[in-house]
């Protein structure tokens, strides 16, 4: 995710941090303000079992995916032709990339034909957007997925209207004219997820009421940064 306030580049100083300062027999680590899943994912990656909170939704979508999946999802249930695709994975997304356009919340809301004429989207891309949106949440009201595919699905959205959208990183506001990656097409890509042997558990609650109920030998407070 292309988001002010991301840890990425704190990663090696806090892995460091942490061999300096914790026993070996430290195990979960806790981020009670987890925006995108950075330190989270890394410390999966670790070894350590991870619980993550934020109380935005997106973020938790993309913990609940990232920390919450440890193998690609089998996507068992849904009516789509694997033929021709590698997986079915690749299928299911190649399905919902062509779903035509159709008008809903990010069209309206943040598309310069909608309603409140902004430009956080293309027109073509805010509507691409709903229509994937409402088959996801189609396909899970009719039951065909489970809720790790859900929360993986959801993530990939976000993580397709993040690399096409009109900002500059930050959501408060958009830019005045489209910028040359806000002007390609969303497209839905697969999204990496670390393999773990562990259950990681993702909250969207206010951090300082959940500190004192999840038991944790590493407690990573990092507030947002507004």
């Amino acid at each position: 995710m292309n988001y002010i306030g991301r840890k990425f580049s704190l990663l090696d100083f806090l892995g460091n941090e942490m061999r300096r300062r914790i026993s070996p027999d430290c195990r979960v680590f806790f981020d009670v303000f987890a925006g995108t899943g950075v330190v989270g994912k890394h410390f999966k990656q670790q070894g350590f079992r991870v619980v993550a909170n934020d109380i935005q939704y997106y973020a938790y979508c993309l913990n609940r995916a990232y920390l919450g999946i440890n193998a690609t999802p089998r996507f068992s249930e849904l009516p789509v032709q694997r033929e021709g695709f590698d997986s079915r994975l690749d299928a299911v997304l190649a399905y919902l990339n062509r779903l035509p356009g159709t008008e809903g919340f990010v069209f309206q809301n943040y598309c310069p034909d909608g309603a409140e004429g902004r430009m956080y989207f293309t027109n073509v891309n805010g509507l691409r957007c709903d229509a994937i949106r409402r088959e996801i949440e189609n396909w899970w009201d009719a039951g065909l997925l489970v809720e790790g595919e859900y929360f993986y699905l959801l993530a990939t959205l976000i993580d397709g209207m993040d690399r096409v959208a009109n900002t500059a990183s930050v959501y408060a506001a958009y830019l005045k004219q489209f910028k040359q990656p806000a002007r390609k097409p969303l497209q839905l890509n697969p999204i990496p997820l670390v393999w773990s042997q562990y259950k990681h558990t993702a909250f969207n609650e206010n951090g300082a009421d959940l500190i004192g109920r999840v038991h944790c030998d590493v407690l990573y407070m990092d507030p947002p940064y507004n």
